[in-house]
């Protein structure tokens, strides 16, 4: 993964949280080139210390997606996925929907949506 021409882009925050690396780095891969999304920037939730991919799809919707990388693997609880939807609220002015951006062995990321604000729900291609 650090020999990816493209790894420098995130390796700062891949370094500081290794054990979500791979998910954040294929994730962002994902939506910054495969999905061509805007302003692809990787942030962290406040006091939940979570690493998060936020976007904009300028052709869709207006506001912020977010995206919280995780592994098909991993085990999430109803109550830590609602603490997610509730901080991911308050990452930008107009946060549109947030995502389970979910990181298979293989590397294929399949999304899923966990809410979305507003009349705006943004298609992922």
């Amino acid at each position: 993964m650090n020999l990816h021409p493209k790894y420098h882009e995130v390796a700062d925050i891949c370094e500081k949280y290794p054990l979500r690396a791979r998910a954040l780095f294929q994730t962002h891969l994902d939506l910054k080139y495969g999905q061509k999304l805007a302003n692809v920037q990787i942030r962290l939730l406040s006091n939940l210390d979570i690493p998060v991919i936020i976007a904009n799809d300028l052709q869709k919707c207006f506001g912020l997606l977010v995206f919280v990388p995780v592994y098909a693997a991993e085990n999430l609880t109803i109550d830590m996925m609602a603490a997610i939807r509730d901080k991911a609220q308050v990452v930008g002015e107009s946060v549109d929907s947030v995502h389970l951006a979910i990181v298979d062995n293989d590397s294929t990321v399949a999304y899923y949506t966990m809410g979305t604000f507003g009349d705006t729900v943004p298609m992922l291609k």
